[in-house]
Formats: C-alpha cells, structure tokens, sequence
C-alpha cells in the first residue's frame, strides 16, 4: 500500500467517493466524520495528509486545522481543505490559517489525485530539504567546532592548559597596549631537584598542579601562559596594588607547598616554591619585551634574596650601583657586611648552594678543606620542626665567622667549616650537638650527623 491519506467529511457520501478514487490508485486510506475523530486519530497515527472538510458540526475545519497547527509533533504535515463553497474569502482564510491547497465539491477524480500526489509530494521534498539543511548545518557547526579546537590547541600549552608561549606573547601584548595593569614573571623554584629526585612524571603532575594554582591565584578575565620549562607569566589588567601581588605570592607558595607534601609526603626535603617579578603596565612601559625583561630583572633579585617570594620592577627606585674607574674602594665598601658578623654566616638553601658550589670550584685548583656537616633532628614532625629551628640559631651562634650555615629542611641543618679537617670536624658537631642539650630546648628529639671533607 502506497501513501497514507486521512479524509474527515461529515457527509458519508463524500467520505466514500473520495476513499473509492484514492483506494484505487493504491493510497492508503482512513476516514472521519468528525475534527475530533482527526485529533484522537493523530495523537497516535502520522499519515501523509489530510482532506479536511471546511464546513462541519462542532469542530470545523479551521478549528481543527488551528488543533493540528498547535501539536509539534505534528508540525509540516500537509492539510488540504475539502469545501463546496464558491466564497474565494473561504479559500483565502484557509490558506493564510495554514492549508496547503483547495479541493471542490463535487470530487473530479483526476483533479483529486492529482493534487493529493502533488501535495505529498512537495511535502515530501520539503521534509527531505529540511533534513538535509539541519544535516549540512551541523556538519559546518562540527568543523567549526574543530576549527575552534585546533585553534584552541595551537594557542595552548599542551601540559598545563595554559596559554603558550607564542600564544601568551601576543595576548598579553595587546593588553598591554589597550589597558595597564601588573605582569609577573612566576617560576617555579627547585624544580628541577622534583625531576631528578622523583622523577618526570611526578614532576608533570607538580607543574600541572602549579598551573592550576596560578590560574586560581587570578580573575577568569587576566591571562596567564606557560613560557617553558618551570617558567609561567601572568598579566592582571586594571591593577597597580603591590599587596596584592604579594598576597597573590603568598598564596602560591603555600597551595605548591601543601600540594608537594601531600603529593610527595610531609618529608619532602626540596625547597619547593615560586619566585615572582612583577612590572606596573604602563608606568613601566607598554611594549610587552621590555616589561618582560624589567620583570625578569626583579624576578632576579628574588632569587638572590633567598627566593619563594615577590619582588617589582621600579625605575625610580633602582640604586645608583655604577662607579667610577677608581672606585673599587667604595664599591667594596657597598659589598661589604655593615656592622661586625661576631657568628656564622647564616644563609638560605639557594645561597648555601652557591657558596658549597663555589668552594668545590676552589678545591680543584687549592687545598681549601672545608668540612661539610649534616645535621639531622628526629622525632614527632611539628616537634622536629621547632627543634632544628632553635638547634640552627645555637649553631650559628657557636661558629667562627667565616663559617655558613643553612637550614635545608624541616629537620636537617647544613654547615660549612673552613680550612679543617675530619678530626676537628668531628669534634665542632659534637660541641654543637652539647651546646643544643645543655640549651634545654630539644623538645624531646635527637640529633645525629655525617661529615664530608670536600
């Protein structure tokens, strides 16, 4: 059986005429006698059209039509009116309600079939149009969508879900250009202690983690890029406030922290954490490079400040450090301790570094013998914690002045000696070691150590 036709007439007469004419050209065919047959019908059924009878009891054919037009689910099915009238404002109103076309009563069969094929027909073209529109549509949102996302990859970096660096030059530049604000140069301090130590993917998972943080740290509309490596930026716009940079600092080095011993455990020994420079946009220029390098240059100064911290760029405020050709005398007066240094030299862990470095540089060429001491407090953490603070000021204040001293960890203390040997070595860590009991405070931990002779 071919199409699907449903015919509503009140009249049986016209109902079986129009079934006969239908039935033989292999059409389908259901018939009503009433709008509200139509509409209990269709809750269930979707033929291919609908003769409607214009002029009928209780529900007319505009009523029903207007019943049909209101159901979704029934939206691009083709109604043709079936009328005797001879009014043409009958067939006007019908087609501005929604009717495909007119047929008239009495049934010319020809005329009949012709325009129920035709009707499907074209509803059927439209149907398909229509499908093939949404089709054609949504294939072009989908390679949008993957223009989109290639974009999106080629202006990411791939690790961290951060701007890259090419992509991030260039964003922050325009900003720069349109609005001020305050760019910071972050690295992630230690890093490369995290790969050799504990390996690359553990390493990964702290820099992702440390872009997470970053991305936190700012409002959803700055920006921030990874430069490579350890190195990320970040660009505030609208913003000059140095405190809150700072605390912006603070709240990096802490999350990094609390994520490396949770990640890593509590006995994490890197001196893990972030050293920021940050530059003011545009009191210090507008062109991206320069406020680069400005904010390089105090990000520097962090570094050799013992790092984990912030520091920004001011023209006005760098000092004057040029001297004259026959000025040595004053710039060693500049480089120079300020008041008398009675104790050892107390440093941070990077400065410790570059002093250990410096000295095994020395040995190469002389005989320096600088003994290396390690000290390690055990016991409960927090009581371990507070006990090497206190056994690193006893050190410190026991040693000559030409020694250094450093605490590494939470609960290791490291001390450089110069020009001594294993013997003396041996007998200045156990003095510091009574020094420490006969204080009082070791909050019931204990100490022990190893000494190298570089």
């Amino acid at each position: 059986m071919g199409n699907w036709v449903a015919i509503v007439d009140d009249d049986v007469a016209n109902l079986t005429v129009a079934s006969h004419i239908l039935y033989k050209e292999q059409l389908k065919v259901s018939a009503f006698r009433s709008g509200k047959e139509l509409l209990l019908f269709l809750n269930h059924n979707r033929p291919d059209l609908v003769l409607l009878d214009v002029h009928m009891p209780e529900l007319d054919g505009f009523a029903t039509l207007a019943a049909i037009r209101a159901q979704d689910a029934l939206d691009g099915l083709p109604v043709i009116f079936l009328t005797g009238d001879e009014d043409i404002g009958t067939e006007a109103k019908g087609l501005a309600a929604g009717a495909e076309d007119f047929i008239k009563k009495p049934f010319v069969p020809e005329i009949l079939l012709l325009r129920v094929k035709h009707t499907i027909e074209l509803a059927r073209l439209r149907s398909d149009l229509a499908s093939e529109v949404e089709r054609k549509t949504n294939e072009i949102i989908m390679q949008h969508e993957q223009i989109r996302n290639l974009s999106i990859a080629a202006e990411t970096d791939q690790m961290t879900g951060l701007l890259n660096k090419v992509s991030a030059q260039e964003a922050i530049s325009q900003r720069c250009r349109e609005v001020g604000g305050i760019l910071m140069m972050i690295d992630l301090d230690s890093f490369k202690l995290i790969n050799d130590i504990y390996g690359h993917n553990a390493g990964d998972r702290i820099l992702i983690r440390f872009a997470e943080i970053i991305r936190s740290a700012i409002r959803t509309t700055d920006l921030a890029g990874r430069m490579g490596g350890d190195e990320f930026v970040a660009f505030c716009e609208n913003m000059k406030d140095e405190s809150v940079i700072n605390e912006k600092s603070r709240y990096i080095n802490d999350e990094i922290v609390a994520f490396a011993k949770d990640f890593l455990g509590d006995d994490l020994t890197v001196p893990l954490g972030a050293s920021i420079g940050a530059v003011v946009c545009p009191d210090e220029g507008r062109d991206f490079l320069t406020l680069y390098k400005k904010a390089d240059e105090a990000l520097y100064s962090v570094k050799r400040s013992g790092k984990h911290g912030c520091a920004f760029y001011w023209e006005s405020r760098r000092p004057n450090v040029g001297f004259a050709a026959s000025g040595s005398s004053h710039a060693m007066a500049i480089l120079e301790e300020r008041e008398g240094a009675p104790e050892a030299l107390v440093l941070s862990f990077e400065q410790f570094r570059l002093v250990y470095r410096l000295l095994v540089r020395l040995n190469r060429n002389y005989t320096i013998r600088t003994a290396f001491i390690l000290f390690t407090i055990s016991g409960p953490q927090e009581q371990a914690a507070a006990a090497t603070d206190r056994f690193c000021k006893i050190v410190a204040a026991s040693l000559r002045s030409s020694d250094a001293v450093a605490k590494s960890s939470a609960n290791q203390c490291m001390v450089l000696l110069l020009h001594t040997d294993i013997q003396y070595g041996e007998t200045v860590a156990a003095r510091m070691v009574k020094n420490w009991h006969h204080a009082g405070d070791t909050y019931g931990c204990d100490v022990e150590y190893e000494i190298e002779i570089l």
